[in-house]
């Protein structure tokens, strides 16, 4: 009997370690096809691609074209909209980067800064896309992050 015990013991911790390693490849799997959603994007005609998917609820600050406030966004998913902006310098030489800026009604602060970027909603998410847009882009240095609450973190390079 004792026997038997330890034999379902151990089929039940096989299949839960056997289910387990099915549902983290599934989750490495997720990224490699949103990579390639984002990279089919990318290199569309710029109205038809990327910027289809571009927040658009944004107004500029003070009347200043770059610099915006995105509205009617909830990163932190309490169902209070969280204080979001971006800009980017007026300077070519030498360039200063983009900046994006989240307040998030639940406390938190996220910073995040990049030679250029477009905040996108793809799938019920944000993105920030850190690339040249349209068919004639340099491909493989585009990159994609997510943000969250838990601030911006890479999904995608070399697109």
């Amino acid at each position: 009997m004792q026997l038997c015990k330890k034999v379902a013991f151990i089929i039940v911790i096989a299949l839960s370690v056997f289910s387990f390693l099915g549902f983290t490849a599934s989750l490495a799997q997720e990224p490699k096809g949103l990579c390639i959603e984002f990279q089919q994007l990318l290199a569309m005609p710029l109205e038809t691609g990327i910027l289809r998917k571009q927040l658009e609820d944004s107004i500029p600050i003070g009347g200043k074209v770059g610099d915006n406030r995105y509205f009617n966004i909830d990163i932190d998913g309490d169902d209070v909209n969280d204080i979001v902006t971006s800009g980017c310098s007026r300077s070519t030489m030498p360039s200063d980067p983009c900046g994006l800026w989240i307040e998030l009604s639940s406390g938190g602060k996220i910073e995040f800064d990049a030679d250029t970027l477009i905040l996108v909603r793809h799938h019920a998410k944000i993105y920030v896309i850190v690339s040249d847009i349209g068919p004639k882009r340099k491909v493989g240095k585009g990159k994609v992050y997510c943000v969250d609450a838990k601030g911006v973190r890479l999904v995608c390079s070399r697109l």
